[in-house]
This record gives structure tokens, C-alpha cells and sequence, in this order.
């Protein structure tokens, strides 16, 4: 905190025109998002349906469900809620073909990732750094592959970074007017100065009383005009901006309820930044009526009301998504819940994951994150910082721990290394730590640079060593999936395997790096920002390729998109749900093709082949004249459509 304090009062200078950079930001805020918008659509434009299943099957479906379209069956999988899906459910006003609507909500994530920027530079400002420094870093920041890999996907984590910072945006205002002019308890500094400061304060209002009386002397030559002159004057002073504070406040608050209650209609971890802004809110409401700062309290309140009324709506919501996509009930992970939270080996199980996901939190973003992490607790604990700000960095942490435990305690053990160090759940709050994390480096001294970069290292290895410890050789021997791992893949250059330490060193050493450069003289900061965009478009080339070749695949069924799909009761999982989203003009029905024959208005009947069966052979019982079209999916999965030629005719 900085404080001046000027013996020789002045009068105010009018206030200066806008400077030509002031002018300039809005469209450099506008240029900088519209090439976050072409980057991110170019590494996508390779992308022309799911792959990552059922997880994107799943927010098509729905999105097309809201749009008025045709719905399926997803029962028995994990329920994709509508939030999403609500805002992909316009793709389907423009086309029914799938590569399309696929295409679509790929530029509808490009544009909602890319605000990330903005956010970010209104995040990097409120963190102290100026606009010339907050511009280059924002912009780098947002192609995190934390925020940019998950947006190529039609899936929740395209979106949730942005909705949570926007929360916490949102969050931060009503806290920074209730708790305002709240002294820093410990702070020995203000409480040596506090006799001068108010004695300059008393010094500038006992001056400024008296010009007013100056100029005013002729309404006070009257009692009545007295009186009536000093109510309307202390009114107009005191209660007319307060009144444009308190609406400003409500304002935020109920901007903030809106989007935490969007944020849990969105996914399951939307429920934890709902819990914490409920709980929040409730502290705010208290807060404002102990000061007795009832614009506080009724700020409190009307944020409260907003996230009641938008629950019930997101409720109805979901409540309708399921109750048609999901017939025969949707997957439970909730109760692996009571097992993990009361047994000794699922709060070891929940533990060890949130410490995997911090890990990784950490490592993902090039060390940045596991700084930014070290600020936030410090702030949180030292009694001389902003109460506002100690507010905030609560919050902050208690969602990302909370994030982290909740969804390693409700995930079975799928046998994958990705039960164990996970980046996906906490690519939320990825960009906002980044982001402390590089404002904490660009803003202090050399040495404490070193001890920042120390504390990151420690969490890093601590977090590391603790998922080493409890999986061992499950690391080795469990299945790895590419997808769950985008960073460490190109920290390492293997795609096929996680290498714990050599991924921590790798992110610490650009960390590293990252703090020399913002040391070079005069454009330090302006290279560190450029060095962590390269990083992050190096990465992206690294996952997704310079030039990827856009191919549209071939209808998975045969004839035209009309008439009746069945599938059989033999047919997988995989194979329904990869076929959900091509075929848009029906519902895929079941059949059980030993004991039934299809319905009048079926046109092809889906029969899954064990290895080695002929094509010809899958349904001996099929009806004169159909024909047998065999297929492969997932590489293994073999099943063959039958199809009536006569359909169409």
C-alpha cells in the first residue's frame, strides 16, 4: 500500500482529456480477442465430429434435445448437464448435417475461450500490473493449453475457465466496497502513520468545508435556509453516491449468482463454485449488517435471491435433459462418495488424487501455476493484506481444493494413470494462478523472485512425490490415455507414457526461464509475456500440428439419412453412442434381432459381429433383400448395419 500525503493543498486540476493510449485499449482488447479467435479456430479446423466419447456425444445430444430436435438414450453413462448444451443448442438452427453443427460449436468454444483475454487483462490489472504489461501477458496467458487443448472438444472444459473467472471478477467488487476503509489488522506501518494521515485527512475537509461555505454564504444568512441548506448538502454527498454504490453492488452481486448458478448447470465442479458463492454471499450479507453498511447487506441478499431463483431454473433444466436422455438412469458417481469419505483407503485414494491434480495444476502451467498458488496462500495468511483481497484468495482456494478432493473421492478406480495426476478438473482455475503467478514474479525484487520460484518448486515436489509414493508402479503398468495429459506429453516428447520428474523439471526450468527474461533490461516484461505466448503456441503445434488437413468423414451408415435405426441388444456402448450424433434425423431404438423382427418404417438394424464372424453370417434371420455393410470402430470394435434397400424408393 502506497500512501501520499501532501501538506500544501491545491486545487484539483481539471480533469485531462483521454490519452491516445487510453483510446487505444479498447481496440487493442478487440484486436487481441479476435486473434484469439483465429488461433483457436485453427487448430481446430482439422476437427469435423466427436472423438472424445461419450463426453461430446453427450452435449451434442443434448443440444440438439433443447433445440427441438430428436433425442437418444445415454442411459447408464455420466450425465452431461444442460447448462452447455444450451449454448451449442444454436448450432442447430443453422444446419442439421453433423460435421456442420460439429464445426459450429467449435467456433462457438473459439469465441467464448478467446474472452479469456479481456478477462485476463481485467484479472492482471487488479493484480497490480499496469496496462502495458497486463495486454502481452493476458493475451499469452489465454493459449494456456489448459484453457486452449480442451476448447478444440465439444465439452464443458471449454468454457468453465471462463466462467469461473468471470465469477470471480464479478465476486471481487461487492467485497472491495463492503470491506473498504477496513483497516489491515497487524499492519504496524498504518497504525505508526495513522495520526498523520488523519490529520491531513481533517486538514483537506476542514479546506474544503470552508470554500463551500465561501460560495454558499447567502443560503445560510437565514435559519430555515440554514437547515434546509445543510440536509440537502450532507444528503447530496453522502447518500447519492452510496445509493449509485449500492446499485452498482446488487448489480455485481447478481451478476455473480447468475453465472455461479450457469456455472453448476454447466458441470458437477459448478457446484462447488455455486456452494462457495452461496456461503460467500451469507458472509457479505452478515458483514454488511455488522458495519451497518445496509447497502452491503442488501447487496448480500439480492445475490442470494438470484442464486435461488437461477438453481430452480437450471434444476428445470436438467431435470427435463434427463429425464429424456437418460430413461433408464444416468451413471451415480456420488456413491463412491460415502465409501471414500468414511474409509481410511478412500481418504487416502481422494487425497493422493487432489494432490495429483495440484501437481499437475503446477506443472501444466510451465510452473506459473504452482507460483501463483505460493502468492494466493500468502495473501490468505498475511494479516497486513487488503481484506478484500483475503477474501478472494480464499475463495479462490478453497474452490480449487474442494474441486480437486470432490472429484478424486466420486471417480472409480478405471485402472488409468489418470485416476492418479489429472489436469482436466482444475483447468478452471488454471489461467487465474498463471496469471498471479507471473504478476507475483514481474513485481518483486530478484530475491524474492528466487523465493517464489523455491516455494513453487516445493509444491511441486512435495505434490509430485506424494503421487509417486501412494501409485508407484501403477503409473507404469495402468492404462495411459494421451488425452489426459496434453502438457506433460510436450514437456517430455512422449506421447504414449508419464515421466513424473522429468515433466516437474521441465516446468521449472521455464519457469526459470521465464523469470531471467522478465529481468532484461527495459523490455523485460514485454519478452517474458512473448516467451510464454511461444511456449503455448509451441505446444499447441506440438498437440494438435502446423497444418492439420480438415478430411469429412464418410456416412457411417448406408442410404440416405431417412426412415427407422435400431441397433441390436448386442451392440455396445461405443458403437450407440459414436452413432448418435451422425444420425440426426431419428432416434436410435433397440431390437433384439434373435426374437424380433424390425418395425414397418426401420430401415437399418445394427448387429455387433464377434471376431471372426462374417458379415453375411452377424443376422441369419434378417428379412429377404437387406444387405449386410460391415464396420470397424475404436480398432477393434467390429459390427455390421443392415439396411433395407428399398428405403427411399
Amino acid at each position: 500500500m502506497t500512501l501520499q500525503i501532501a501538506p500544501v493543498l491545491r486545487p484539483a486540476p481539471d480533469a485531462p482529456p483521454r490519452t491516445r493510449r487510453h483510446r487505444a485499449l479498447p481496440w487493442l482488447l478487440a484486436a487481441g480477442f479476435a486473434a484469439q479467435v483465429c488461433v483457436r479456430l485453427w487448430f481446430a479446423r482439422a476437427r469435423t465430429g466427436p472423438v472424445a466419447n461419450p463426453d461430446e456425444t453427450g452435449y451434442l445430444l443434448a443440444a440438439r434435445l433443447l433445440s427441438g430436435g430428436h433425442g437418444g438414450d445415454m442411459s447408464g453413462n455420466t450425465f452431461y448437464q444442460g447448462g452447455y448444451a444450451a449454448l451449442l443448442a444454436p448450432a442447430y438452427g443453422f444446419s442439421h448435417d453433423p460435421v456442420t453443427v460439429y464445426t459450429i460449436a467449435l467456433a462457438i468454444n473459439a469465441v467464448i475461450g478467446a474472452a479469456l483475454f479481456p478477462l485476463g487483462y481485467v484479472a492482471a490489472r487488479r493484480f497490480g500490473l499496469p496496462p502495458r504489461t497486463a495486454l502481452p501477458l493476458a493475451w499469452g496467458a489465454a493459449l494456456l493449453p489448459a484453457t486452449a487443448f480442451f476448447g478444440e472438444f465439444v465439452l464443458a472444459d471449454a468454457v468453465l475457465p471462463t466462467i469461473v473467472l468471470t465469477w470471480l471478477c464479478l465476486l471481487h467488487c461487492p467485497w472491495r466496497q463492503a470491506l473498504e476503509r477496513l483497516p489491515s489488522a497487524g499492519n504496524a506501518r498504518d497504525r505508526c502513520i495513522a495520526p498523520t494521515r488523519l490529520a491531513a485527512r481533517c486538514a483537506i475537509k476542514f479546506s474544503q468545508a470552508r470554500t463551500w461555505l465561501r460560495t454558499r454564504s447567502r443560503r445560510f444568512r437565514s435559519p430555515r435556509g440554514r437547515g434546509h441548506g445543510l440536509g440537502l448538502a450532507g444528503q447530496a454527498a453522502s447518500d447519492g453516491p452510496l445509493r449509485f454504490r449500492g446499485a452498482a453492488m446488487v448489480r455485481d452481486a447478481g451478476a455473480a449468482s447468475s453465472v455461479a448458478v450457469f456455472a453448476a448447470a454447466v458441470h458437477s465442479r459448478g457446484e462447488v463454485v455455486l456452494a462457495v458463492h452461496v456461503v460467500t454471499l451469507v458472509a457479505l450479507t452478515v458483514t454488511g449488517a455488522v458495519r451497518r453498511r445496509w447497502a452491503v447487506a442488501g447487496a448480500g441478499a439480492a445475490g442470494l435471491a438470484v442464486a435461488a431463483g437461477g438453481y430452480l431454473v437450471a434444476a428445470a433444466v436438467n431435470g427435463y435433459v434427463r429425464a429424456e436422455l437418460y430413461p433408464a438412469g444416468a451413471r451415480d458417481l456420488a456413491e463412491n462418495l460415502g465409501a471414500r469419505f468414511t474409509t481410511g483407503a478412500g481418504q487416502a485414494w481422494a487425497l493422493s488424487g487432489a494432490a495429483g491434480q495440484i501437481w499437475y495444476l503446477a506443472v501444466s502451467t510451465w510452473g506459473l501455476g504452482g507460483v501463483g498458488l505460493a502468492a494466493v496462500v500468502a495473501v490468505l495468511v498475511r494479516r497486513q493484506a487488503d481484506a478484500a483481497d483475503r477474501v478472494m484468495a480464499g475463495v479462490l482456494l478453497t474452490v480449487t481444493f474442494g474441486i480437486a478432493y470432490a472429484s478424486s473421492a466420486a471417480l472409480p478406480d478405471e485402472h488409468r494413470v489418470g485416476n492418479y495426476a489429472y489436469g482436466r478438473y482444475l483447468s478452471c482455475v488454471a489461467l487465474v494462478y498463471a496469471l498471479a503467478g507471473a504478476a507475483a514474479l514481474l513485481q518483486v525484487g530478484l530475491r524474492r523472485a528466487v523465493g517464489l520460484v523455491a516455494a513453487a518448486a516445493a509444491i511441486v515436489g512435495a505434490a509430485g512425490l506424494w503421487v509417486h509414493l501412494y501409485a508407484g508402479e501403477r503409473l507404469h503398468t495402468y492404462k495411459f490415455i494421451g488425452f489426459d495429459f496434453p502438457e506433460t506429453s510436450f514437456l517430455t516428447g512422449d506421447r504414449g507414457a508419464l515421466h513424473l520428474t522429468a515433466a516437474s523439471f521441465a516446468a521449472l526450468g521455464l519457469l526459470c526461464g521465464f523469470v531471467v527474461l522478465g529481468r532484461v533490461p527495459r523490455a523485460g516484461t514485454a519478452v517474458a509475456a512473448c516467451a510464454l505466448a511461444a511456449t503455448n503456441l509451441a505446444a499447441l503445434v506440438f498437440l494438435f500440428g502446423m497444418h492439420p488437413d480438415r478430411v469429412r468423414p464418410a456416412p457411417p451408415l448406408p442410404g440416405a439419412p431417412e426412415g427407422g435405426v435400431v441397433a441390436d441388444a448386442s451392440v455396445g456402448w461405443e458403437v450407440r453412442t459414436m452413432l448418435i450424433h451422425p444420425v440426426w434425423w431419428t432416434r436410435i431404438g433397440r431390437i433384439d434381432v434373435r426374437r424380433e423382427q424390425p418395425a414397418s418404417g426401420v430401415c437399418t438394424v445394427l448387429v455387433q459381429t464377434p471376431d471372426g464372424t462374417s458379415p453375411d453370417a452377424s443376422w441369419p434371420g434378417h428379412p429377404a433383400g437387406w444387405q449386410p455393410h460391415a464396420n470397424t470402430s475404436w480398432g477393434t470394435i467390429h459390427w455390421v448395419a443392415w439396411h433395407d434397400p428399398s428405403c427411399g424408393q
